[in-house]
């Protein structure tokens, strides 16, 4: 009996007896990976006692090879293939490769399975066993979940693991496989890091593996192991044999007996205040051309130690980035998005500074569209406002311009896309922003859209339409060649 699995085995063992009896039937393993999955797979096998048993294993390689572990199961079977129907028998060679033909008939091929399972089940009880059943390519997958449905008078049991349930086979009893409850994962851990471990080390990688927290799938538990030996031992630990074999090149490690590597697993916060898990070791400074040049050890130092039975001296501390791991995934990818965030509104404020001061210097009286970013946020505009920051620039070049001493005219931003700068009409409609050339319906006048409404804005400031020739923008060669067609483009 597997350890802390006891319902899940029993599932498996009522699906073996009623196969025993004849009574044959499915059942679809699934969990996250590395749940133990394949451990009841393998329970299953052995305790298929007096079973022919049939295994096929997906393979994510093998995902666009049609009926690849379809063959693999049936593999055994094969002998029996002169018996079938024929058209079963030749849809099946077909689709194995063992003669020539048209792309077989799907149906006939998952018939053609059911018949190899139940000649082989003729003889005795059979156990199909199916792991990772979300790599196997989706013909094979629907030929065996077609064989799994159909075995209510077969002595056959059908088993597959898998991640997830796939479309394939869903419709089958399930069972699904969780995370040991705290108990059993201590007492696991114990039969298998025996007198090495002390509780406390225990209880907190369980803590921290547990459903209920943060899944952090290292450091591995040798380094548990190498840290609390190391404590046990006072500093000299067997271990850092271990340590040694990892870090060190092969011809080196059997001569540094007199230096001392000292394993390093614990806890920090980083610069976001984010526990992380350090794993690594410290080596002597003065020895730090021993260590093994890759690309995943990252060296700090050197630093002084001194004190509490520590020679004093230089340090290095060779941090393992393959296990520098974040104990809170979600809550770092929402600080990393935030700090992004934050630095792009830095870079757009700084860029509206910019431009205002560039702007405030160079012109003595400055007219300005007193939009409110409310409006805005009811407009097709609102996510152009919000990626421009066109608020924050708008408010920066008035802080500006006031602070400069120059006279600012706030203008209301109503129409001004839409009425013309000549004869002051009005359009029927808005322009989309697509649009970049107004057109005045009234009196025929032509002229880019930006320079239209910057022209209107200032003639409501009481102020020279003029200065709009001083405004940089964008499609003048689009203007001019509507006004005067006759004129080829460059």
């Amino acid at each position: 009996m597997l350890l802390g699995r006891a319902r899940q085995c029993e599932v498996l063992d009522r699906l073996l007896v009623g196969a025993r009896s004849g009574h044959g039937g499915a059942l679809v393993v699934h969990g996250e990976a590395g749940i133990g999955k394949t451990a009841l797979l393998e329970y299953a096998v052995g305790a298929a006692q007096g079973f022919q048993v049939l295994r096929a294993v997906g393979n994510e390689a093998e995902r666009e090879l049609p009926f690849a572990a379809l063959q693999q199961l049936s593999a055994p079977g094969l002998v029996g293939l002169e018996a079938l129907p024929k058209p079963q028998r030749d849809a099946l060679r077909v689709a194995f490769g063992l003669m020539a033909g048209p792309a077989p008939d799907r149906l006939l091929v998952a018939l053609a399975g059911l018949s190899l399972v139940s000649q082989v089940a003729a003889e005795r009880p059979v156990l199909c066993v199916v792991d990772d059943t979300q790599w196997l390519d989706r013909q094979s997958a629907q030929a065996l979940a077609f064989v799994a449905r159909r075995l209510e008078t077969e002595p056959v049991a059908f088993v597959f693991g898998a991640r997830v349930v796939p479309d394939e086979v869903r419709g089958l009893p399930e069972l699904n496989v969780s995370g040991l409850v705290e108990s059993d994962a201590l007492a696991l851990l114990r039969s298998v890091l025996p007198d090495r471990v002390d509780a406390a080390v225990l209880e907190r990688f369980v803590a921290e593996t547990s459903p209920e927290g943060a899944r952090i799938k290292s450091p591995p538990a040798r380094f548990l192991q190498w840290k609390a030996t190391l404590n046990a031992s006072g500093g000299h630990s067997p271990e850092l044999e271990s340590v040694e074999a990892a870090y060190l090149p092969k011809n080196v490690a059997p001569h540094i007996g007199g230096i001392e590597i000292t394993p390093v697993c614990d806890y920090a916060q980083d610069k976001m205040g984010l526990s992380r898990m350090i794993v690594g070791f410290v080596l002597p400074h003065e020895h730090k051309k021993i260590v093994k040049r890759t690309d995943f050890l990252k060296p700090i130092g050197p630093f002084y130690l001194g004190g509490d039975g520590v020679p004093s001296g230089a340090y290095n501390l060779y941090l393992d980035s393959r296990y520098v791991v974040a104990a809170e995934p979600k809550l770092v990818k929402k600080k990393l998005r935030a700090k992004a965030y934050k630095k792009a509104a830095r870079q757009r404020q700084d860029t509206a500074r910019k431009w205002a001061t560039k702007v405030v210097a160079s012109h003595g009286v400055l007219a300005v569209e007193d939009f409110k970013p409310t409006f805005l946020a009811k407009s097709r505009m609102a996510r152009k406002s919000a990626d421009g920051a066109i608020g924050t620039t708008k408010a920066t070049l008035i802080e500006y311009a006031q602070r400069a001493g120059r006279k600012v005219v706030l203008v209301p931003p109503a129409y001004t896309t839409m009425t013309c700068s000549g004869c002051g009409a009005r359009a029927k409609s808005r322009l989309l922003l697509s649009e970049r050339v107004f057109v005045c319906e009234s009196c025929g006048m032509m002229q880019d859209r930006d320079r239209n409404a910057a022209r209107v804005i200032l003639d409501r400031a009481g102020l020279n339409p003029a200065g709009v020739e001083a405004v940089r923008h964008s499609n003048l060669l689009e203007v001019r060649l509507r006004a005067e067609p006759g004129i080829p483009a460059l």
